[in-house]
């Protein structure tokens, strides 16, 4: 067996139901995650990130209708 790979962060605890960690397990099994921390980490930051990048593309959006208004003399703020 593979020794686990040893990380800087703290360790958290969080409670999951029965039927939640047998998912978790057989998840990490179909898709050769290492274990059920991997898959934590790799959900979290999936979730974290995809507000940011939505956040960072609406915000490009927000810009260019913004250059493409000031470029019609019209002058409009997005907050």
């Amino acid at each position: 067996m593979k020794k686990p790979k040893r990380l800087d962060g703290k360790k958290k605890l969080i409670a999951l139901t029965s039927k939640m960690e047998a998912d978790m397990r057989s998840f990490c099994r179909n898709k050769g995650i290492e274990s059920e921390s991997e898959l934590v980490r790799q959900a979290i930051a999936k979730y974290i990130y995809a507000d940011y990048k939505n956040e960072t593309s609406d915000r490009h959006v927000f810009k260019q209708i913004q250059d493409i208004l000031s470029r019609c003399r019209l002058s409009i703020s997005f907050k």
